[in-house]
């Protein structure tokens, strides 16, 4: 599943006031064993990068197991790989601290 569907698909709180407000979110996911991984907003927003980051639950039609289950965070085109999280179990948004403040 897409992570732009599942944030739609949360409703987030932004500020229409604020000139591309959302460009200063970020995504914060985390799994079972502490790993974390930033994905920015405008990465994954059809309006800026779209990019296709997937939240995935199965692999090759099969329920992902094992370490790397049952929940994993799958960004094509990283080079490393680094963003990949195995076992996530969180998933938060939260905005960049305002600068003077």
């Amino acid at each position: 599943m897409p992570l732009w569907q599942i944030i739609s698909a949360a409703q987030p709180n932004l500020n229409a006031d604020v000139r591309n407000d959302r460009l200063s979110t970020f995504i914060v996911v985390t799994a079972a064993d502490g790993y974390q991984a930033v994905i920015a907003w405008g990465e994954i927003d059809p309006e800026f990068g779209n990019q296709p980051i997937l939240v995935a639950y199965a692999e090759n039609g099969a329920p992902i197991a094992g370490g790397s289950g049952p929940i994993r965070l799958v960004v094509p085109g990283d080079a490393r790989g680094g963003r990949y999280v195995s076992g996530v179990v969180n998933i938060s948004l939260r905005d960049a601290p305002v600068v003077g403040q």
